[in-house]
């Protein structure tokens, strides 16, 4: 039997009441937070957007596979110390947003309690050291269908084949959770 590797607190209704088992909280518990993954998700769909409505589809794709890391990058940086944005999902197209093990466990809850905005957690990792977690739910919109849908054209399957060989991410259903912007907030 092996131990686990992480402890996982998720706070429900108030910072200072957590509970093991995964709940979220309302109201948001950090408005700063809340801007912080908002921030990058206007960023990124702002300029995906403008994309798509200049080049269409095959442009937003193409947008998607140079500009999304670096964009994610920028907002990083303008961000406090010890704090960090990334888009995750267990469904991901880019192999770098794949879930780490607290991520799986936050995505689990997601969806089993039907894709709630956003969820607040503690982790601690083994050296003791903790980090919050804010996951804010990304969910599929009626213009998302054309790159991730079910219905999803020859053309961009042949260009999904040749840039992202491992893609899982299409299929999808308006309403459907995409995945989460998670927010780290590292604690020294």
């Amino acid at each position: 039997m092996t131990a686990r590797k992480n402890l996982v607190f998720i706070f429900v209704f108030a910072p200072w009441v957590f509970s093991p088992v995964f709940s979220y909280a309302q109201p948001i518990p950090d408005k700063e937070a809340e801007a912080t993954v908002v921030s990058l998700l206007k960023t990124l769909k702002s300029n995906l957007v403008q994309e798509m409505q200049k080049n269409g589809p095959l442009g937003a794709l193409e947008f998607c596979s140079l500009q999304a890391t670096p964009l994610t990058e920028k907002v990083n940086q303008s961000l406090k110390p010890g704090w960090s944005v990334k888009r995750i999902s267990d469904r991901n197209r880019n192999p770098l947003n794949a879930p780490d093990e607290v991520d799986q466990e936050a995505l689990k809850f997601f969806e089993a309690k039907g894709n709630p905005d956003f969820i607040w957690l503690d982790k601690m990792d083994d050296s003791k050291k903790l980090a919050s977690r804010y996951y804010k739910a990304i969910k599929i919109e009626g213009t998302c269908l054309q790159c991730h849908g079910t219905n999803v054209s020859k053309q961009m399957q042949k260009i999904l084949k040749q840039k992202y060989p491992k893609d899982k991410a299409t299929g999808y259903r308006v309403g459907e959770l995409r995945g989460v912007v998670r927010l780290e907030i590292k604690q020294n």
